[in-house]
């Protein structure tokens, strides 16, 4: 039987359009990543916004809207402060024990680099010059928070003017149609921002206690870094493992201390991983691990380590699109565990 030329084409058309948009994205990282984080932050307080705008005016419910997301962001950033002023106060005690691990790591696998003891300690020219590559990369990220800023006050008083203008432009049926899909999508977003941000915050204080109940050193620095990571699935819940355990090696040495910990924060990880996260999510959004992975892999290739933050949401919400659409509501089974749970429901 012949191939119908007709669908080859449109095959082709729809590899090529794909290759454009992203090729699109890769070149348009300054506008277009803002622009996705903001109209998050937008499914995210948007329920908020309307319930203030139901009791005051419009502006100030705007004013008030932006305070809250102001406070969240300041609550960030405080932590993030305090916690490097701590660790550059801090740090400096434990220069000997890092040259002394150093040493052990380079005897043992053999000499690494031939340098010097002086090359191999800790000094503080070197943690000076890390401060000050922090600080300078701090101007970019405020200039992308104030883009973030300003593409979310205006996305988020344009919503109700976007549906009055569906409506006006469209019949009843379509109109109609699209706001409530639409509405559907952003609901279940807002869910799983929500749920993301709360296992991923519980993450973060139960690493930062447990850190602190065994006396490890920076345990705001281990909770926020877990906190962080967290909104990374799968990927970094393992990475926020690491940093804290290996302190812990740093600090205690080979003793009790380093597996106690490593045995309390992958049980943390697989509690809230593996039970509390998918219950509250709900099934039709427990994306398969595999497609999680090539997300992240993905939209950090695609926008660097802020695309990989917002990758899996991001996926979660083609998922959502995908699955409204009759067309294409196989790619959304494809990409969940749909027919997993099913099967196993009926089973």
């Amino acid at each position: 039987m012949p191939a119908d030329p007709n669908r080859t084409l449109r095959r082709l058309v729809a590899v090529l359009v794909v290759i454009f948009v992203v090729a699109a994205l890769k070149a348009t990282k300054p506008v277009t990543m803002p622009l996705a984080f903001a109209l998050f932050t937008v499914i995210l307080f948007w329920p908020l916004y309307k319930r203030l705008d139901k009791h005051v005016p419009t502006g100030v419910a705007l004013v008030a809207t932006l305070l809250a997301v102001f406070a969240v962001l300041g609550a960030f950033v405080g932590a993030i402060w305090f916690t490097v002023d701590e660790v550059l106060e801090g740090i400096g005690r434990y220069e000997q024990e890092f040259a002394s691990l150093r040493a052990s790591v380079a005897s043992f696998f053999g000499a690494i680099d031939g340098g010097s003891g002086e090359s191999a300690s800790l000094s503080s020219d070197r943690i000076v010059g890390f401060a000050e590559r922090l600080a300078s990369n701090v101007w970019s990220v405020l200039g992308y928070l104030v883009l973030v800023i300003a593409l979310f006050t205006l996305a988020i008083v344009e919503v109700d003017r976007w549906k009055q203008k569906l409506r006006r432009r469209f019949d009843d049926p379509f109109s109609a149609d699209a706001i409530g899909t639409a509405a559907k999508i952003a609901a279940q977003v807002q869910r799983f921002l929500l749920v993301q941000s709360f296992t991923a915050l519980l993450t973060g204080v139960l690493t930062g206690l447990l850190c602190w109940a065994m006396g490890i050193d920076f345990a705001l620095l281990w909770g926020l870094l877990a906190f962080v990571l967290n909104f990374i699935p799968t990927l970094g819940s393992l990475v926020a493992v690491v940093p804290p355990v290996l302190f812990a090696l740093l600090q205690y040495g080979i003793g009790w201390q380093a597996p106690a910990l490593l045995a309390g924060l992958g049980l943390i990880e697989i509690v809230l991983g593996a039970y509390v996260d998918p219950k509250l999510q709900g099934r039709y959004l427990e994306l398969s691990a595999l497609v999680v992975l090539v997300a992240i892999t993905f939209w950090g290739w695609l926008w660097g380590i802020p695309g990989a933050f917002i990758a899996v949401p991001i996926t979660a919400a083609a998922v959502l699109v995908f699955k409204h659409i009759p067309q294409t509501e196989w790619v959304a089974r494809l990409l969940t565990r749909a027919e997993e749970d099913e099967h196993s429901l009926t089973t």
